[in-house]
This record gives C-alpha cells, sequence and structure tokens, in this order.
C-alpha cells in the first residue's frame, strides 16, 4: 500500500447521489456540484472509498473502515456506473434520462446492500463505533470519484490497486470492475491524499 498527495482536481459527474434520500444532479451533464474547490482536510471528515466489488476494493472498504475508528471519520462507499460516453442518456430526454439512472443506482445499490452484509462491513462499522454510508454516480470512474471528494471534502481516498478485470460488456450491470488504472489517475488529480491497497488474502 501506498499513500500520495497531488494537484487539485476538476470536471463533473452526473447524478451522484444516495439513493436513500432521492438526490441527484441536473440530468443537463454538466455536473452537480460545479467545479470541485481544493479543500485539503477541512469539512465533513469523511474517507470516501470507491467500490467496484473486487477484492481489492473490500479490502480498501476494511482498511478505511479500521482507519476512521482512529481518525473519528465517517466511511462514504461509492459504486460509480460506468457511462463514460453518456450511453444512458441516449435518445432520452432529461426526464427518462434520470428515471433510468434511478432504475441502475437502485440494482447497484441491492449490490452494495448485498455485498456490506457477506462482507460484515456494517458490524466491523459498529465495532469502530463509525458511520458508514454509501453514494452512487453514473459516468467516467475517475472524474466521478474526483468529483464526489470533492463535494464531501474528503479527507482521505481509500481505494483497490486492481479491478475485476475489464469493463462489463452488458453497460446495465452495476458490478463495472473499473479498478485499476483508475487509481492510477485518482493518485495523480485528487486534492485530498490517496491510500491504495491491495487484497493479499
Amino acid at each position: 500500500m501506498f499513500l500520495l498527495r497531488d494537484g487539485p482536481s476538476g470536471g463533473g459527474c452526473p447524478y451522484a447521489g444516495n439513493p436513500h434520500d432521492g438526490s441527484g444532479s441536473d440530468p443537463s451533464g454538466t455536473g452537480p456540484w460545479g467545479s470541485p474547490g481544493k479543500k485539503g482536510w477541512e469539512g465533513d471528515d469523511t474517507i470516501l472509498v470507491p467500490i467496484d466489488f473486487s477484492s481489492d476494493s473490500l479490502e480498501a472498504a476494511r482498511q478505511a473502515i479500521d482507519s476512521a475508528a482512529a481518525m473519528g471519520t465517517t466511511v462514504l462507499l461509492l459504486h460509480v456506473i460506468h457511462d463514460p460516453a453518456g450511453v444512458l442518456d441516449a435518445g432520452y430526454d432529461a426526464k427518462k434520462a434520470r428515471k433510468r439512472f434511478h432504475r441502475l443506482r437502485d440494482e447497484a445499490a441491492d449490490r452494495m446492500a448485498e455485498t456490506i452484509r457477506e462482507q460484515g462491513l456494517n458490524h466491523r462499522a459498529q465495532r469502530a463505533g463509525i458511520k458508514l454510508k454509501t453514494t452512487f454516480a453514473r459516468g467516467e470512474p475517475t472524474r466521478c470519484i474526483l468529483d464526489v471528494a470533492a463535494k464531501k471534502a474528503a479527507n482521505l481516498i481509500v481505494m483497490g490497486c486492481s479491478g475485476l478485470g475489464g469493463i462489463s460488456s452488458n453497460w446495465m450491470e452495476p458490478v463495472a470492475g473499473w479498478m485499476g488504472s483508475t487509481a492510477e489517475r485518482v493518485v495523480q488529480l485528487a486534492s485530498a491524499p490517496v491510500l491504495v491497497v491491495k487484497d493479499r488474502a
């Protein structure tokens, strides 16, 4: 594992939000929060963990929870529905595009809930005395990770060094497997420190 910190991020990620609070961005594609600023260690005391359901990303979640116990922070698990070219919007008006994303997000949320339960992450968080939350986004993974980190003023990004070995050919499949080169780009562009971990099991 290694810890690195580099320059500020930029860009936007459509439709980021939590399925339980009904949040989401303007479907125009300009990004939900505008241009993120560099907030460093200030803000919401959040550790952001991108999850693609690979073993490395799950190890990142476990290490993030353990680190949060010492730091007194919240752990936010982020899953990105991989749609870099805006395929989900093709041929749809704004309202239909939003409904389409919400359906896919609900599928991803079901997978996330199942993974949290199977991996015992909720119990781990309870023992650590910290909050464990989830959020979802649609777009290019690096861009979405940087945007959510900026929006939440993340203290730290913890992510796996590799993913499932490629993007699913079915764009509706919530298991994206987009880690790997994404981690390298996040390390280069993130405002917050980035901890990259590998599952050695």
